[in-house]
């Protein structure tokens, strides 16, 4: 199971038409990206990793797709981890006080959908996830196009012909919202959370 990232950008400009040249190319890639990252925040991966920890260090690197914490254990007790820490800029997790003696702990955490490869290919992102998202990328594009159609908006009248552009933008602004709103739907029937392998985590610096 893994999609690209170019075959979700050419289903979306299939999607939406771009008007006056919006959205480019640029804004329909980072549409999906964006929508991806959205998606990761709201419908994560799970993951698993094991935290080393040794004596007078009190900072460990997080894994590369860490998005925040779930639980932190020790595989040998049944209970939450008792013991201060805090994670800092999303990569590093700090302990307080230091620890004095090695010791191991299981870090369940969300993991956000990470590209690889080239061409980038989202390898935990498959047929399913990928029709959900595009929901939201849908909204951003036509959200791009609102607020270029509310730049050109314009009336003319001439006797009695009138021509009223003015509420395009609306039109546009009701789809993206409508779109958004098939998009949570869509999270809403997924099936639960899928998860990763486990992951070795090393003292920050290493």
């Amino acid at each position: 199971m893994a999609t690209l990232l170019s075959t979700m950008q050419t289903a979306l400009t299939a999607l939406v038409q771009a008007y006056d040249s919006v959205p480019t190319t640029t804004q329909y890639q980072q549409a999906v990206e964006d929508a991806i990252d959205d998606f990761g925040q709201r419908f994560p991966l799970v993951g698993t990793a094991t935290l080393s920890l040794v004596a007078d260090t009190a900072d460990y690197d997080l894994p590369d797709d860490f998005l925040r914490v779930i639980s932190l254990m020790a595989p040998t007790v049944s209970a939450q981890y008792q013991e201060e820490w805090e994670v800092k800029d999303a990569d590093t997790i700090t302990f307080y006080p230091t620890p004095t003696t090695a010791h191991s702990l299981t870090l369940r955490y969300c993991a956000r959908y990470a590209a690889s490869g080239s061409p980038t290919t989202y390898t935990d992102i498959g047929e399913t996830e990928s029709r959900v998202l595009l929901h939201e990328a849908r909204a951003i594009c036509l959200g791009m196009i609102a607020d270029q159609v509310a730049r050109d908006a314009w009336t003319y009248t001439e006797g009695e012909q009138a021509v009223n552009k003015t509420k395009q933008s609306s039109a546009f602004r009701k789809m993206a919202a409508a779109a958004h709103e098939d998009y949570l739907r869509a999270l809403k029937a997924l099936p639960p959370r899928k998860r990763k392998g486990t992951v070795a985590v090393s003292r920050s610096g290493d």
